[in-house]
């Protein structure tokens, strides 16, 4: 996945923060600048040098030759203008002032809907080469979370990012159950308003102490979309490839939002109908119906539901086997 396309996913879907790194910053900057150009957004960009400076035939009228003084114009930006997006280069280096964090708190917000920013950790970032470099990392992440509180603190797939630290050393000298203990504890001590929300595929592949009171509130089960939410997806993802909405569309009983999305894009880039389209398409829930059925079994009873209110209970939710082979050796 190319930056372009990953930094689109991530601000359409409301991230008004980003952090990105990168060794070619200014690769970097052309490619966002065609993506903005692309989906007509506003581009500017910022450095210590030279300040703030338009990229394209974007018009920039305030000065901010500060750290401080982006931030208050990224602030002050008119939500009716459109996406603008603000390339501040090297700014890690001023993350250090209590007071441009506190400026960063209130200019990069997601939203209205939960009024605070949104942080994503990436554990593999952490990682050093050096003995004791990644320890230090992690303590240095939490303490910038810490710092940028309140806020939201993003894991995605959790049971991969601390991959490792059930398992035994796993060649790492125990460092990921060193890095693993450091977040169990800070998630059990912090006095700081850090809401975490974690997402796992599999959280039969965590351990039962980080799951319990007081480190998570809930554990929610979030099965395949239903009719209502499928029908949502279907029309945002048309509406983004510019595709027929009266169109007809397929049997999608065991789909997901992403095969639904994988379908809006084969039938854009094919310019196929979507039925056509979906003959491409298989889901997650007919090659993997074990994996899924397995994981529906272990959250009847265990989670909350993600749709509805009360526990999660898997009742008319058992698929269809494709085959039924006899295990009586008599029959055979």
């Amino acid at each position: 996945m190319t930056l372009a396309t990953r930094m689109n996913e991530l601000i359409r879907a409301g991230f008004s923060g980003i952090w990105i790194s990168s060794h070619e910053h200014q690769d970097a900057i052309v490619e966002l600048a065609a993506m903005a150009r692309d989906e007509t957004w506003q581009l500017a960009t910022w450095n210590i040098d030279r300040g703030l400076r338009a990229v394209g035939n974007v018009s920039v009228t305030a000065e901010a030759n500060d750290p401080l003084a982006v931030l208050r114009v990224a602030a002050a930006t008119p939500p009716d203008d459109g996406t603008t997006i603000y390339v501040l280069e090297n700014f890690h280096r001023f993350l250090g002032s209590a007071e441009i964090v506190q400026a960063l708190i209130h200019a990069v917000v997601l939203g209205n809907e939960v009024g605070r920013p949104v942080l994503i950790l990436d554990v593999g970032s952490l990682m050093g080469s050096l003995v004791g470099q990644s320890e230090e990392r992690t303590r240095q992440a939490l303490a910038t979370i810490d710092a940028m509180a309140p806020c939201v603190l993003m894991i995605d797939e959790v049971e991969k990012a601390f991959a490792g630290a059930t398992g035994g050393s796993n060649g790492d000298s125990g460092v990921s159950s060193r890095m693993f203990g450091s977040f169990l504890s800070w998630l059990n001590d912090h006095e700081s308003d850090v809401f975490v929300v974690c997402t796992a595929n599999d959280i039969q592949k965590l351990p039962p102490e980080f799951v319990r009171a007081e480190r998570f509130d809930a554990v929610f089960f979030l099965d395949l979309p239903d009719r209502k939410q499928k029908d949502e997806i279907w029309s945002l993802y048309i509406e983004r490839y510019g595709l027929d909405p009266n169109e007809t569309r397929p049997v999608d009983d065991q789909w997901t939002g992403a095969e639904i999305k994988s379908c809006c894009r084969l039938a854009a880039l094919l310019d196929a109908p979507l039925i056509q389209a979906a003959e491409n398409v298989v889901p997650v829930a007919v090659t993997s119906s074990e994996s899924v059925q397995r994981l529906r079994e272990w959250a009847d009873g265990r989670c909350l539901s993600a749709e509805h209110l009360g526990v999660y209970r898997t009742t008319g939710k058992t698929p269809k086997r494709r085959r039924a082979i006899s295990t009586d050796a008599s029959n055979n």
